[in-house]
């Protein structure tokens, strides 16, 4: 290398150089490092200065920190790699065979390359990195915990694939991409407490049924889109579909399907073929990111442990109160049960709490004589988890997006657990330990034994303890580094 000329240093992403083109980057690597090493040299600040004369103190302080950031040239797994501040780059270098000025085009999501002495908007050569996510389509808490992390990759400009059957209004951000499918059952459900086994292990069979087919069209479609990680949580055919494409891939949970199955097998044992091949599925991951209040993870073959998942509040209560026509000095209480129909036994007696308002689901008010305190909250409503925030105390089935939300916005949580369902011991244990929280008997709570906890629960003296929910920034960032 005999000569380096950096003409422009701008704001983008992420930049990775495939090994296929290994003496190039080389050039490049060396090249930049030269630059890098200069720009403690006071010429180089003042040549800053004079080349934007615009430029304020500030904004040339976080362009020297930009560059600085930059980090040594080195292997990855896939490839040589710089990484990970954000530049676009035109720069010019001499090696001994001949003078090239290329404009380096740098997003996370991948980069562009042209070549400035042909035609400077014709790209030589270009990578794309992008994530296909499988969300769980059991209710609503999968949609709503992954929504954390989605928000944070799409802030990073990585295009994302969404691959559920919940709702779209989780995923509404820019460069996410959303297919409505079920890739899993869950358990089937004919209201929010209540669950059908036999039907639940009847639809997985129909998946089953349906997987070769399944697999090949998600392979053209991870092919078509440049698909370079999956992620899921939790339907298991995500590793499955993995391991075909030899991608890496990531679980995201606090439980499995096979772990919550396996508790039927005394009943059902004609379905512990099922289970073992779920199994099977989950241990074809490569990592598995697991959430506090979880099982024994036997099933994965990588584990690491991430914080709480809850999403930061996008409003605070006295936006949320003028929104709603709340006044200021009532108390609320959001009745809550994950994205699933319930009649709400005690709810007749509510409209006389006069000093509360009742943030209720469609469900809820169909059957209410829709009182002057109750307001109805769509199931289209976005950003739910403000509610959970702002809101007195939650009422409802405990589920696991809503006990981390509530977890970590300290609110205090009136709750029942579903008839017959694994998942409950976590979640009791979880609220018992962490949470101002009353647990009321299934049957108790359908005949509205829990209006009678109300004002209790809510003045209750409890010390909270302040657990990290910063589950969504550390799972992006390994998530950033498989890619």
């Amino acid at each position: 290398m005999n000569e380096t000329n950096i003409i422009e240093v701008l704001p983008s992403g992420l930049l990775y150089i495939d090994e296929h083109d290994e003496n190039q980057f080389i050039d490049f690597a060396n090249c930049y490092q030269n630059y890098l090493a200069g720009w403690d040299d006071p010429e180089q600040i003042a040549g800053l200065r004079r080349a934007n004369p615009t430029l304020s103190d500030e904004g040339l302080e976080q362009s020297l920190s930009n560059i600085r950031a930059f980090p040594q040239v080195g292997e990855s797994d896939f490839g040589y790699a710089l990484f990970y501040t954000e530049p676009i780059t035109k720069f010019t270098f001499t090696n001994e065979d001949a003078r090239i000025t290329f404009f380096l085009a740098v997003h996370r999501s991948g980069w562009a390359l042209y070549d400035w002495t042909q035609d400077p908007h014709s790209c030589i050569e270009a990578y794309i990195v992008a994530i296909a996510y499988y969300i769980s389509s059991h209710g609503f808490g999968h949609a709503a915990r992954q929504s954390a992390i989605i928000k944070q990759l799409a802030k990073q400009g990585v295009p994302i694939f969404v691959r559920s059957g919940a709702p779209a209004k989780f995923f509404e951000y820019d460069g996410v991409h959303y297919h409505q499918k079920a890739y899993d059952v869950g358990l089937i459900q004919p209201d929010a407490l209540h669950v059908d086994v036999e039907a639940s292990f009847a639809a997985y069979q129909a998946i089953i049924r349906q997987k070769d087919t399944l697999i090949e069209q998600e392979i053209a479609f991870i092919r078509q889109n440049q698909i370079k990680l999956i992620v899921s949580d939790m339907p298991p055919i995500a590793f499955e579909i993995a391991d075909y494409a030899k991608l890496p891939s990531v679980a995201i949970t606090h439980f499995t399907w096979d772990w919550i199955y396996e508790h039927y097998c005394t009943d059902y044992p004609q379905f512990q073929p099922v289970i073992d091949g779920i199994r099977e599925m989950y241990g074809k991951a490569t990592l598995a990111l697991q959430l506090p209040f979880a099982h024994e993870f036997d099933m994965f073959p990588h584990i690491e442990q991430i914080p709480l998942l809850a999403n930061e509040p996008t409003r605070n209560r006295e936006q949320l109160c003028n929104e709603l026509a709340i006044a200021a000095d009532m108390k609320i209480a959001l009745l809550s049960m994950g994205g699933m129909n319930w009649r709400g036994g005690g709810i007749e007696k509510l409209k006389h709490f006069e000093d509360w308002v009742f943030l209720v689901t469609p469900s809820i008010w169909e059957a209410s004589d829709q009182p002057e305190n109750f307001r109805l909250i769509p199931t289209e409503y976005n950003n739910y988890h403000d509610l959970i925030a702002a809101a007195d105390i939650v009422v409802g089935k405990a589920g696991g997006s809503t006990v981390s939300e509530c977890v970590a916005h300290h609110t205090p949580f009136i709750y029942t657990i579903r008839s017959d369902y694994r998942e409950n011991e976590l979640l009791d244990a979880a609220l018992r330990q962490h949470a101002n929280s009353q647990f009321i008997p299934k049957q108790e709570f359908e005949a509205g034994k829990w209006v009678d906890w109300l004002e209790r629960v809510v003045s209750r003296v409890y010390d909270w303890e302040d657990i990290p929910y910063d589950g969504a920034e550390v799972a992006t960032k390994r998530l950033l580094q498989l890619l």
